[in-house]
């Protein structure tokens, strides 16, 4: 009995329990964008562990702790990503991402031991007017086309 309650012990001081009412610091939150898709970059001081959740045009990212800033930070907003909301409830921080389009898709990577980078593949509006198309054909972009349109009688007859 004796050497149970020792066993016992010893896993209680080895193994790990989240601590709870637990906090980390976003130190920073940016984008890098380009025609087709966005990736925020959301640095803290160490990741917390965290999971995601997607309806419709809105990304959540659930943190599984509060944020210890008193103000979260500012995220500039564009055509593209058009809100940005943080909302603490419980022992849980919940950072949405408002798109223009629903996102053809997204995936969440830690980068290293204080990034997560959420790349997103964005919608349109062929994707939005087309959705069973769009899912057939996800990952494919518009092309913009440039120059002269030599299909059109108008432009290749002299």
């Amino acid at each position: 009995m004796k050497k149970h309650i020792n066993l016992i012990i010893f896993f209680l001081l080895i193994v790990p329990f989240p601590a709870y009412g637990e906090e980390t610091e976003l130190v920073k939150i940016h984008s890098a964008d380009n025609s087709n898709n966005v990736q925020i970059y959301m640095t803290f001081k160490e990741v917390p562990t965290f999971r995601h959740i997607q309806k419709g045009k809105r990304i959540d990212i659930v943190l599984e702790t509060l944020l210890s800033n008193p103000e979260p930070l500012e995220f500039p907003v564009d055509d593209k990503v058009v809100k940005f909301l943080t909302l603490e409830k419980q022992e849980e921080t919940i950072l949405s991402f408002f798109l223009r389009y629903s996102p053809q898709k997204y995936k969440i990577t830690r980068q290293d031991d204080s990034t997560l980078v959420l790349d997103i593949l964005l919608g349109n509006q062929f994707t939005k007017a087309y959705p069973e198309l769009s899912a057939k054909l996800q990952g494919l972009n518009i092309v913009t086309q440039q120059g002269a349109d030599f299909a059109n009688p108008y432009v290749s007859n002299p």
